[in-house]
């Protein structure tokens, strides 16, 4: 009679963790969908406050089932505070533990991406339905904002979330795909090699693109046809050149968050007093367009720097080393993998580390890549994908398959595992 109670109260606790998983899976979705007019930063700020209540309500869920490799960048995070460093650290502890259905959490994200992928397109024909509220864009292409931000912004957003698409359904894919087209944002040319190179490698090459898959592609590469790509870089290369020679006054824990907004003059100050004797020097200097206040430095690596230190950067690199590592070693990891290289990719060229949606949807994949239930365990990564028995094996695929290879490399890197 008294062994029951137990069990009772495992369920009622598991039923307690799935009722959290589905809150936090719609305040994920809803906070990529909805727009705040009211709000002085619409984008940003009730994103930021959505993102940290999902990561409070995970965290309570799981309990002690912690991922315990974000502990590092916790502290960090508790040192050089933020709201939305704060919810990402705290998101990579506990949604790991929460994810139960993989499947469920890439079905819904895409179908989110899709419907801000359709916001996107009516704004591109010019039937925006924010257009009362949204603030006035400088031209054309600054339109297509979706729900996210700027089209960058959108674009950031998206792009990993394209990439898992292409195991839902296709169609889907493709109208996320022309939204990105649309956005013109040049991160996703790095986003998509990022991602297609990622993919290769954890097939070992063995891919077969549908049709689908080459058109989106395709589309997601237009903005080469359309943009301008070496100024962008020049002037990337020119805040960095700005912004790195500052990681000396804070190495070890930085300088804290707001850092380069609040002492962007200063250092541009440095830079060319290093550099001109006047003002028409300044002037005459190729640079010179770049000059001008500055909120971050387009370089996602060097910002956490700056930031947070090099003890923020390592914590960082853990955890996300750690879901790469989880991701790689899952024979079906491939398309998880991918995304993961996707949103990292965009970090080098611009700052979506900064931004809490951005923030969040790389929570979300890196804990995909952890996989569910194994917060601290060790198991494979795909729970459908158990080791098979050897004559299971060699009845699916004996040794005269031509899927034979695959199976046998599968079997080891499975056996391998601590």
């Amino acid at each position: 009679m008294t062994s029951r109670f137990p069990a009772e109260g495992a369920d009622r606790g598991e039923r307690q963790r799935h009722r959290a998983e589905y809150v936090v899976l719609a305040l994920t979705c809803a906070g990529l969908l909805l727009f705040f007019p009211a709000a002085a930063h619409p984008f940003h700020d009730p994103k930021r406050a959505l993102f940290a209540l999902a990561a409070l309500i995970a965290t309570l869920a799981t309990g002690p089932r912690w991922n315990w490799a974000a502990l590092p960048l916790i502290v960090v995070c508790t040192l050089r505070p933020s709201v939305e460093w704060l919810a990402f650290a705290w998101s990579l502890v506990a949604f790991p533990a929460l994810i139960s259905t993989p499947r469920r959490w890439i079905n819904s994200l895409t179908w989110t991406a899709t419907l801000v992928a359709v916001v996107v397109l009516l704004q591109a024909a010019g039937l925006d339905p924010f257009a009362r509220f949204a603030p006035d864009a400088a031209g054309a292409r600054l339109a297509r904002y979706g729900t996210l931000g700027n089209p960058d912004f959108v674009a950031s957003v998206l792009l990993p979330l394209a990439v898992l698409a292409s195991q839902a359904a296709r169609w889907r894919l493709l109208i996320i795909s022309a939204a990105l087209a649309l956005t013109g944002s040049l991160g996703v040319v790095l986003g998509v090699g990022a991602a297609g190179l990622a993919y290769l490698l954890h097939r070992r090459g063995h891919v077969r693109p549908t049709w689908v898959i080459s058109v989106a592609v395709l589309l997601a590469l237009t903005p080469l046809l359309s943009r301008d790509v070496a100024t962008p870089l020049r002037g990337r290369a020119y805040l960095v050149s700005v912004a790195l020679p500052q990681v000396k006054d804070g190495p070890l824990l930085g300088q804290g968050s707001g850092v380069v907004a609040g002492l962007w003059p200063e250092w541009e100050l440095r830079h060319w007093e290093a550099r001109c004797a006047d003002a028409a020097c300044v002037q005459a200097h190729p640079d010179a367009k770049f000059t001008g206040l500055q909120d971050h430095v387009h370089a996602d690596w060097l910002e956490v720097l700056l930031e947070r230190g090099v003890l923020g950067v390592l914590a960082l690199l853990l955890v996300l080393g750690v879901a790469a590592r989880r991701a790689w070693r899952d024979p079906d990891g491939a398309l998880v993998f991918a995304a993961l290289a996707a949103a990292v990719s965009r970090t080098l060229i611009d700052f979506p580390l900064e931004r809490p949606a951005d923030l969040w949807v790389l929570g979300v994949v890196a804990s995909l890549a952890w996989g569910p239930d194994r917060a601290g365990e060790s198991r494979p990564l795909t729970p459908a994908l158990s080791p098979l028995s050897q004559g299971e094996g060699d009845r699916r695929h004996g040794p005269h398959s031509p899927r034979h290879g695959v199976w046998q490399e599968r079997q080891s890197v499975l056996n391998r595992w601590p």
